[in-house]
């Protein structure tokens, strides 16, 4: 993995740490009634927020999907083109490429 990656699903953990904590009742700072409300407010928004942020990027669990991510930005760096790997995975693949789409 990645440090982005793990930097994300510990902010994940973090985040879901916080919310068991809330239901039962142990918050680590003693509070009132309204500084208890933000603090409600703001877990709410860190644990959606995190939630989010952890399905919309890319995380690249296998072998494979950290493969084909070296390749992509391989692409976009213009290091390798899209029209090479299509004529690679013509040449391993050969007639089978068509039902790869």
């Amino acid at each position: 993995m990645d440090k982005k990656t793990i930097i994300r699903l510990v902010a994940l953990g973090l985040a879901i740490l916080n919310m068991i904590f809330g239901i039962f009742g142990w918050t680590p700072i003693p509070m009132d009634g309204t500084a208890e409300a933000i603090y409600e407010a703001f877990s709410i928004v860190a644990m959606v927020g995190t939630s989010i942020w952890n399905m919309w990027k890319n995380n690249n669990f296998t072998a494979a999907a950290k493969l084909v991510q070296k390749i992509l930005e391989a692409i976009k760096k213009g290091k390798l083109t899209v029209e090479i790997v299509e004529k690679w995975l013509e040449g391993v693949l050969g007639e089978d490429i068509e039902k790869l789409e």
